[in-house]
């Protein structure tokens, strides 16, 4: 059985994501994504529309998950989350 990262995206993100411009994605560490993401193994990273569920989500390989700080929000500590090529 295939493990399914999935997450939500407002409209500019998925379109991003949808054409390809984007391959990671980064989530802030915080309580909520650490216990989603941390010691988790996954095959897959789905990317939902967070408003308009009757979009179709789009389908990547899972490649890695690593914590980083972004240096141009004051050093903010995030996941980043790499994704590989769309299944679908």
């Amino acid at each position: 059985m295939k493990r399914i990262l999935r997450l939500p995206v407002n409209e500019r993100w998925y379109k991003f994501i949808e054409n390809g411009e984007l391959t990671y994605d980064y989530r802030e560490i915080k309580p909520f994504w650490q216990k989603r993401l941390e010691n988790k193994e996954y095959d897959i990273v789905e990317f939902y529309h967070r408003f308009n569920k009757s979009i179709k989500p789009l389908q990547f390989t899972f490649e890695w998950i690593k914590k980083s700080k972004l240096t141009d929000y004051n050093n903010l500590p995030v996941y980043i989350i790499k994704f590989g090529e769309r299944i679908n």
